[in-house]
């Protein structure tokens, strides 16, 4: 499709499924991010993932999307990474105006009002993690949400949903030194308690690839 009216037409046509509309809503619990080209008129969805590790995420992401995006997944940063971008359109404004603030990606306020099993499900396969083994080897119980571009009081914002939907969770401060700057970060811990509940709901929707995240 390369004629512009051709373009217009289809767009406009185009609506977002259920799935469609759950994927997008975990990815922009994620590592999703969306831009604007008129001044948010419309808006379009930046999807991307490690090359080849998550490889098959993100074609899955992609298959999800597809009727929105007209160029396929390309490898980028020395095919370390694999991205794709939809199309612009105006049923990302929605998403734009419930995840930014001022130009900057916050947590809304009421963000528990938006999450169900499969957006739990592609944000934990975008940002979760099993806690791994600590410097002594030993296996580590529940699980974690890599939240560091957040906030603390959108991190807080996060725990006060999973906690109303009966997922246990804490916060876990971080800091690191990045040129010679001491930054503070901000994840989300699982508890034992609260992976159980998690995982109960999380994996009918989790893909084959990203079943060892369970």
């Amino acid at each position: 499709m390369s004629n512009t009216t051709e373009i217009r037409k289809y767009k406009e046509g185009l609506r977002l499924t259920d799935l469609q509309r759950d994927l997008i809503l975990g990815l922009m619990l994620g590592d999703g991010h969306l831009e604007t080209q008129n001044k948010g008129h419309t808006y379009r969805l930046l999807v991307e993932q490690s090359y080849p590790f998550h490889e098959s995420y993100a074609m899955h992401l992609y298959d999800v999307l597809k009727p929105l995006v007209l160029t396929p997944p390309k490898k980028v940063k020395n095919d370390k990474a694999i991205f794709f971008r939809t199309l612009s359109h105006q049923s990302f404004r929605f998403y734009a105006n419930l995840f930014y603030k001022d130009g900057k990606k916050s947590v809304p306020k009421f963000i528990h009002k938006y999450l169900n099993d499969r957006v739990l499900a592609y944000w934990y396969m975008d940002d979760g993690a099993l806690k791994g083994k600590n410097p002594s080897g030993i296996s580590r119980t529940g699980k974690r949400l890599h939240t560091e571009g957040f906030t603390k009081l959108d991190v807080e914002r996060f725990i006060f949903a999973l906690n109303f939907l009966g997922i246990e969770t804490t916060i876990n401060k971080q800091t690191k030194v990045v040129k010679d700057l001491v930054k503070t970060y901000y994840l989300l811990n699982i508890t034992a308690k609260g992976e159980k509940v998690l995982t109960e709901r999380i994996k009918p929707y989790v893909i084959e690839s990203m079943q060892y995240k369970l």
